[in-house]
């Protein structure tokens, strides 16, 4: 089995009419990531 540890994530995005700011939530013990991409408008259908 492989393990990865990932210490900082430095996530940067340009503004844009689809989505809200990114967050990412580490879950205690490691085992767990839950990344939010918050929509704030329909995405048209070739992006999805």
């Amino acid at each position: 089995a492989s393990k990865l540890i990932i210490n900082t994530i430095d996530v940067k995005t340009l503004p844009n009419p689809y989505w809200d700011d990114w967050s990412a939530i580490v879950h205690p013990g490691g085992e767990k990531l839950t990344l939010k991409m918050p929509v704030k408008a329909d995405i048209p259908d070739d992006m999805m």
